[in-house]
């Protein structure tokens, strides 16, 4: 079977597309991970496997979607289109990318869902089509991460901290992280954030409100010492950041998926986060706690459940979970059922 990737390449590669790339190359799939070939219809292929949908413009600031419906249409005729519904929506509000992810769904011969979840939530969205098939395949966990595990940092502080890693993407979500970081501060716990950024582009946009922002935020840091950042995290330096860690709270409050999540439980952590989408599916399968976006208070009772837990040897639990059902030697069997599926 052969398979394109449509997915940028380069020196930095996203771990999710790489290690399954990779997993089906070990099953012996013909992978070719090659977004030029996507747009020059270069070459024959049984699966044309797509990812998030914007980035089959990237590196472009505009995005063609009279180009992309030609090229879609030209592929549709000699190979099946394959997507991973990796979010709802995309991340940037612009209307076009929303007419992108309505023109790729329309094409697609299957969508694979990382949770249950997702495949209900499909059912009822604008981009559903009855035609496609749709197949559930959990989000796998990153080889790396599980190597890492137990990875220690001699220069890390003794300090107990909460560990919230990914970016942090809107006001909403570090609402939310100031209250959690209220609550810790109580318990004399610190929390590390390297995902978070002080958004100045805000200020312009909406200046009473970033002051306001700004002012309860310089507060809290002054009080509580909260560790923030805006930079690239390597692995090692992920690894040290998960073995020092007391738990990890995902920031997501209405993300459809968060590989945060496996991540962490590639790292022995428990984790905190959302009760909605697919996260909040895996978390309660898993017994972590789980938090309504809309109840503080949730958040709280949480936090201090997922503290219980951390000293109860959960996360132990979460890393035999990880490599009994979610390792790329479990997943990517899954993915070529389903290619072959379509195929028949």
């Amino acid at each position: 079977m052969r398979i394109l990737v449509a997915y940028k390449t380069g020196s930095i590669q996203n771990m999710f597309v790489k290690e399954l790339s990779d997993g089906l190359a070990r099953e012996g799939a013909d992978i070719v991970w090659n977004l030029e070939h996507f747009w020059s219809l270069n070459g024959d292929y049984d699966i044309v496997h797509i990812h998030w949908p914007e980035f089959l413009f990237y590196g472009n600031e505009h995005v063609n979607l009279d180009r992309l419906h030609g090229t879609l249409s030209k592929w549709k005729k000699k190979a099946k289109i394959v997507i991973t519904r990796h979010n709802r929506y995309p991340h940037s509000g612009a209307q076009h990318n929303h007419q992108l992810y309505r023109l790729v769904y329309s094409f697609v011969d299957g969508v694979v869902h990382l949770g249950k979840y997702s495949e209900t939530d499909f059912r009822q969205s604008d981009y559903f089509k009855k035609s496609s098939a749709n197949r559930v395949i959990a989000h796998h966990v990153y080889n790396a991460d599980l190597q890492l595990n137990g990875c220690k940092n001699k220069m890390a502080s003794e300090d107990p901290y909460v560990l919230v890693f990914g970016m942090v993407r809107n006001e909403a979500e570090r609402s939310l992280l100031m209250v959690a970081n209220s609550f810790l501060f109580r318990k004399g716990i610190k929390m590390i954030a390297p995902g978070w950024s002080r958004f100045e582009d805000s200020r312009k946009k909406h200046p009473l409100k970033w002051m306001k922002y700004e002012l309860n935020f310089l507060v809290e840091k002054i009080r509580s010492d909260i560790v923030i950042g805006n930079k690239y995290v390597s692995n090692d330096q992920a690894a040290h950041l998960y073995s020092n860690s007391l738990l990890v709270l995902v920031p997501r409050m209405e993300a459809l998926n968060s590989g945060i999540v496996t991540q962490a439980f590639a790292h022995s952590k428990v984790v905190v986060g959302t009760e909605k989408g697919n996260i909040g599916e895996l978390l309660r399968e898993t017994g972590n706690p789980v938090f309504d976006p809309q109840q503080p208070e949730s958040l709280e009772n949480a936090l201090e459940r997922g503290m219980t837990l951390a000293k109860q040897g959960h996360g132990s639990k979460n890393f035999e979970y990880a490599q009994d059902k979610l390792t790329v030697k479990k997943i990517a069997p899954q993915y070529l059922d389903f290619f072959h599926s379509l195929l028949d």
